[in-house]
């Protein structure tokens, strides 16, 4: 399994590294940091509510579950959308009705699945308007009716990956490298003339904290709930 985003070739130039001793440490941690950016903007797959492949950031089959009947606008996780295959609405684990292409559309602008009007979602899924609660305030499960199901197509094809997520991704591969081996304990050192004094009392964490604010922020806001 290969990195998503970045390559070893990449974050091996930020690097400045030539030899290929880090190879596949490097490949490992390119990975890892693309999982914990997908976490960052909740783009995973969820085995309670979501049903794809493993790819957090290209173009894959998934099903997202979301609580309710929706009738406004559903946020999708694996944006940009190319094909919704279908919208069902289910009223019980063996019951569900298929909405009609022409009751929706994609969205692009706001990242969402941008529903055509009550009513004529009612019409067709055979439900009255009360039964389309744009927020359920219960605590969602399976066992949770109604709830819709988007089997969609999203996520970015290999050749239109913006820029600056493979640089995000390239740039916390590589601090994933460099703090490998760093003891997180250390907060000052001396040795001869040379004294060094961690200038970030909270290290790693407050790290992810400035790298999802600067490099995150674009992708963020794209989860919907999930049952």
């Amino acid at each position: 399994m290969a990195a998503e985003l970045t390559s070893v070739t990449l974050v091996k130039a930020q690097l400045g590294i030539t030899a290929s001793t880090y190879d596949t440490i490097l490949g490992t941690l390119s990975i890892n940091a693309e999982r914990l950016m997908a976490n960052m903007v909740d783009r995973r797959d969820d085995s309670a509510g979501m049903i794809g492949t493993t790819s957090s950031w290209l173009s894959a089959s998934h099903t997202q579950n979301i609580p309710g009947a929706i009738w406004n606008a559903v946020q999708l996780r694996y944006w940009p959308v190319t094909t919704v295959t279908s919208v069902l609405i289910y009223t019980s684990v063996t019951s569900s009705t298929t909405l009609g292409s022409y009751l929706y559309r994609i969205d692009q602008d706001t990242r969402t699945l941008r529903f055509l009007g009550q009513q004529p979602v009612a019409w067709d899924g055979g439900f009255i308007a009360a039964d389309y609660p744009y927020a359920v305030q219960t605590i969602q499960t399976v066992n949770s009716y109604p709830y819709t199901a988007v089997a969609y197509t999203g996520g970015f094809t290999a050749g239109s990956i913006p820029d600056d997520l493979e640089q995000a991704a390239t740039e916390l591969t590589c601090q994933m490298f460099l703090r490998r081996k760093r003891d997180a304990s250390l907060q000052s050192e001396t040795l001869g003339k040379y004294s060094y004094t961690a200038g970030d009392p909270k290290g790693w964490a407050d790290y992810l904290d400035t790298f999802r604010e600067t490099w995150m922020m674009n992708y963020m806001g794209i989860g919907g709930g999930v049952v």
